[in-house]
């Protein structure tokens, strides 16, 4: 009977591990991401959830959104990760293009500046996109980042 509750122990701090941990440091990391934009680009319209562009009422917009994250297990008990954070940011404006480009420039500035060693150990930015002017007078600009944390 015994081995059985060490398992099930196990089981639920595993789940616990997984689920509770994990969410909190995501939500801690994307809010700190968010401040940090909303600081450096003196702007309210940063959320730290995706929004739809009919859903935009004040541009610039930046929502910020965490994806799952890669799990990285050593053999002294401790764990770590990257994790995938997703930027979208909307303007609007005639020169869309040239709006996005510099947004864009801005973000990457505060970004690059960033260091919490509390949070996080490293931060890069994998990819930059936009819409190439699609939807003028709107424009839409992609950023992925790259996160590695650990515990």
């Amino acid at each position: 009977m015994e081995p059985l509750l060490l398992i099930s122990t196990n089981v639920f701090y595993n789940f616990v591990i997984n689920n509770v941990v994990k969410k909190s440091l995501q939500t801690t990391i994307t809010q700190f991401i968010a401040n940090k934009l909303k600081e450096g680009l003196a702007g309210n319209n940063v959320f730290t959830r995706f929004k739809y562009m009919d859903e935009i009422n004040d541009f610039p917009t930046i929502c910020i959104h965490a994806n799952l994250d890669n799990k990285i297990f050593n053999q002294t008990n401790t764990f770590g990760g990257y994790l995938t954070v997703n930027l979208r940011c909307y303007v609007h404006n005639e020169d869309a293009i040239g709006d996005c480009d510099m947004l864009l420039q801005n973000i990457e500035e505060i970004i690059n500046s960033l260091f919490e060693p509390s949070l996080f150990e490293d931060i890069r930015i994998r990819s930059i996109d936009s819409d190439e002017g699609l939807v003028t007078p709107f424009g839409i600009a992609d950023m992925t980042l790259e996160i590695l944390y650990g515990s």
